[in-house]
Parts: C-alpha cells; sequence; structure tokens
C-alpha cells in the first residue's frame, strides 16, 4: 500500500473509508444505497452508481427478502451497534445473481439531520470453506476409526476362537 499523508480529519476519514477491508455501505431509513466504499463495490459486483439505485434489501437473496424492511424499521426505532443474525448463516446477493456468505455489521448516525444506517459486510467465504473442510475431515476421521475399530474386533474374535479351540496348544506360525 501505498503512503498516504493525511492533512485533516475529512481526508483521514475518506482514505479509511476508501482503504476498509469490509464492504461499507450507507443508507438512509427507506433503505436506499447512499454511498459505499471500493470493497463493497468488488464484493458485490455494482459500480458506485449503480448502487445509488438500489435499495439494501436488493442486497438480500430472495428467500431472505420478507420481513427486512420491518427489521430495518425495528433497527432505526432503537439504533445501537449491533451484528446481524447472530446464530445464523447469513448470505448476500451479488449483482450476478450469485449468493456469498457474509457477516453484517450495523451501526448508525446522523449526518445534516438524517438518521443514516452504516453497514460493514465481510465476505466469510474462505472461513466458511474452511469450516466445511474441517467436517469433511472429522467424518472421513470417523469413518477410519469405526473400520480400524471392526478390524480390531474382528481380530480379536479370531484370537479368542483359536484361544478356545486349542487351550493347552500352541500355534506357530
Amino acid at each position: 500500500m501505498e503512503n498516504i499523508q493525511i492533512d485533516n480529519l475529512e481526508a483521514m476519514c475518506d482514505v479509511l473509508f476508501r482503504t476498509a477491508a469490509e464492504g461499507q455501505i450507507v443508507t438512509n431509513k427507506k433503505g436506499e444505497v447512499l454511498i459505499v466504499n471500493p470493497k463493497a463495490e468488488a464484493l458485490f459486483g455494482y459500480t458506485s452508481d449503480e448502487f445509488k439505485a438500489l435499495k439494501i434489501e436488493d442486497l438480500v437473496p430472495q428467500k431472505h427478502r420478507h420481513g427486512h424492511e420491518g427489521r430495518r424499521g425495528d433497527f432505526a426505532k432503537d439504533p445501537r451497534p449491533r451484528s446481524m443474525g447472530k446464530g445464523m448463516d447469513l448470505t448476500a446477493l451479488a449483482k450476478d445473481g450469485s449468493e456469498f456468505p457474509v457477516e453484517i455489521g450495523l451501526s448508525h448516525f446522523v449526518f445534516d439531520g438524517e438518521f443514516l444506517i452504516m453497514c460493514l459486510v465481510s465476505d466469510i467465504s474462505e472461513r466458511k470453506a474452511s469450516q466445511q473442510k474441517i467436517i469433511e475431515l472429522n467424518l472421513e476421521l470417523e469413518q477410519r476409526v469405526e473400520k480400524r475399530t471392526n478390524q480390531l474386533r474382528e481380530s480379536q474374535l479370531l484370537h479368542s476362537m483359536i484361544a478356545r479351540h486349542y487351550p493347552n496348544g500352541t500355534i506357530n506360525v
């Protein structure tokens, strides 16, 4: 990353917004997208101008859209920084129609007398893929343990049968 000389607070805020690792989307109470940072553009595939024609619900997969406006209204009534979807697997909808797993943080602020909502969006595809790989490896390990346990049982059974049939003798192989 280039060295950026910052000489005032406004410039610093701009740099923080443009270089953030999370997508940042600012909406009004109606859910209309006002501004986005470059990371949000990259995550969703929309340009800044295309975002301005969207509502936040346009970024929510159709199967989860119902009730989103109501939840947005609830947030406006009791605004406090929070994570969305505690204990849920959230997904977002990209311009190309693909869905990707996300974590979303909400915050709010007032600018020029208008209540605004900031959504911080993190793509967690890599983490989800790693978690899935761990699940698959655990399943494979459990299957191997079960197979080996069955082999040991068979071996014990064989040794037990031999010991019963030759109680006083020796077996040489």
